[in-house]
Order: C-alpha cells, then structure tokens, then sequence
C-alpha cells in the first residue's frame, strides 16, 4: 500500500509522523537523519582583534596644551628633536568677524570671538587668530589699512617646530579649541603662550629651517 492514500492533514505533518503511519506490508522508510546545522567559527589569529579588543587597547592620545604665557613651551623647547624655523612672508587675504562664530580649519573646529582674524591662505585654507595678537604677526599691503578686512603679509617671526611621528593633539588657549594632527604634521611653538599645527606640504611652503 502507497504511503500517498495518507496525503492530507497527517502527511503535512512531516515524514517523521508519516513513520507512525505505514499500514501492515509496506516497506520501513529509511531512517531520517538529524539535521545538521553548520556553525561557522572565526578565530582571532586569523581575522585580528575584535572591534572591543582594539578599543580597549588604544592609548589616549598625546595632548599639548596652550600656556597662553609668553615664550616657548618647555615642553618643545625640552624635545631634542625640535627646530627653529622663521616664518616666510607671505600673503594672506583677512577678514574680521563681527560675532562669534566657529572656523572650520583643517586641523579641527576652532572658536572665534568678535574681532578675531579670520585668515585664508595659500590653499584655501582657514585659520583663527586672536584680535590681541594678529598685529604682531601681519601688517597690511597697501592700500589695505591696519584693521580693516583685505591683503596682509606674515611677519618673519620665529618659532619651535616639532616634527611627530605619530597622532596628537593641541589644545588651544581658549581651552575650548582642539586640533588633531597626524604623523608627520608639524606641532608649532609660537613663543606667545600658543601652540598650532601645521601640516607638512604648509610647513614646506610658509616656514624656512634655521640653522
């Protein structure tokens, strides 16, 4: 007798309770097998650290804090490693910002406060610097007049420079203020109480290496 005489309600049931079915003179169904359930196993030595591992081994990074003090950082000063370079003249186009705002520079999100100088340089490039110090570090081109928005020239002021070798971190005066550099970026020591950094294709082109 064919097993198909029991299609119906007790056949969807599956072939296991087809198994309790069979009628007297029909052959055993074969034995079903368990289903196998195939488990994929990942090792650490093969795909690396997990994202949790990695984070938890990972060191703050080095963090420069601005003085605001006059002259060079002992932190710089003290690093065999550092420089002196002179910055080179050149121009950069000024405006003035009449209110708070915020400056996107390459390095980070910088705050500015009403009459700070907003600097555009060589690529396009923007950078903060304070009302209190911006006229020791530009003067005008003609016919731009001191203080009003138009083409100024840097002052051939010297500073430490530090090349790193790896990530870091400055922290500006206005504690607020936090840039991010990355290996090979030059951290700047502008002898004024303020660190910066400069990348190395700026440094190349705005500084010259002294002795």
């Amino acid at each position: 007798m064919a097993v198909g005489r029991f299609l119906g309600a007790e056949a969807r049931a599956g072939p296991v309770a087809l198994q309790g079915l069979l009628l007297q003179g029909d052959p055993p169904l074969p034995p079903i097998a368990p289903t196998q359930t195939k488990r994929h196993t990942f090792s650490l030595a093969s795909h690396g650290e997990s994202m949790r591992e990695r984070s938890l081994r990972t060191e703050p990074l080095p963090l420069f804090r601005s003085s605001g003090q006059p002259g060079f950082s002992s932190v710089v000063s003290a690093d065999p490693e550092h420089l002196e370079a002179r910055k080179l003249e050149r121009e950069v186009r000024v405006r003035f910002t009449p209110v708070s705002c915020l400056i996107q520079t390459p390095e980070g999100t910088v705050h500015a406060k009403p009459g700070d100088a907003i600097l555009t340089g060589i690529a396009d490039e923007e950078w903060r610097v304070s009302l209190e110090r911006f006229p020791h570090k530009y003067r005008p081109i003609p016919p731009t007049v001191a203080g009003e928005p138009g083409r100024y020239l840097s002052m051939r002021n010297k500073v430490l420079a530090l090349r790193m070798h790896g990530p870091f971190e400055v922290l500006l005066v206005d504690g607020i203020s936090q840039l991010s550099g990355h290996t090979g970026d030059w951290l700047i020591d502008y002898g004024d109480g303020n660190l910066g950094i400069v990348t190395a294709a700026i440094f190349a082109q705005t500084y010259e290496i002294l002795g």
